[in-house]
């Protein structure tokens, strides 16, 4: 058996063979192997890896000028009627007002200009029933102004679409 006992660790040396066959093993190889003194042991948790995302934001700022639609307007949206008796073109004269929307002033007069003729400018719509949107009279020759609203010229509210000068 001494051939055996090189194989085994020393503090099993220690144990005879005889107290190998005895009852109290588990005590004896309890007290000869293992230390009686407590050892204190540090665990440290498990650390995971930490992935850290890093989201980038871009934010544009976009200004938008929202102008509105009082520039568009042109004298081609006006029908100036002639076919009536004393009927003449007025004359018209474009341009801007203070806000830069667009204006049209329309003059009517005889030629020459005779300050004792009656001079009557009638305004016409589409979006009305009956179509008559107002009228300014005078003598010698009168003036008027339309405005550009939202497209589309505008006098007293109405929406212009026709204009009549009649010099008599």
């Amino acid at each position: 058996m001494p051939q055996y006992l090189s194989l085994i660790p020393p503090c099993i040396q220690m144990i005879s063979a005889f107290s190998i066959f005895l009852i109290f093993i588990p005590w004896t190889f309890i007290h000869a192997c293992i230390p009686t003194q407590q050892i204190e042991t540090t665990t440290y948790p498990y650390i995971a890896p930490t992935t850290i995302t890093v989201l980038t934001t871009t934010t544009t700022t976009t200004t938008t000028t929202v102008t509105p639609d009082c520039v568009s307007c042109t004298v081609g949206l006006l029908t100036f009627t002639t076919a009536n008796f004393g009927d003449m073109t007025p004359i018209q004269t474009p341009g801007t007002d203070a806000n830069n929307c667009a204006i049209l002033t329309l003059t009517c007069q005889g030629t020459p200009v005779d300050p004792l003729n009656n001079v009557y400018l009638i305004y016409y719509s589409d979006s009305k029933v009956p179509r008559d949107a107002g009228a300014d009279s005078g003598t010698g020759s009168i003036q008027t102004v339309l405005t550009c609203v939202n497209g589309v010229w505008d006098k007293g509210g109405y929406e212009i679409n026709e204009v009549e000068c009649q010099v008599l």
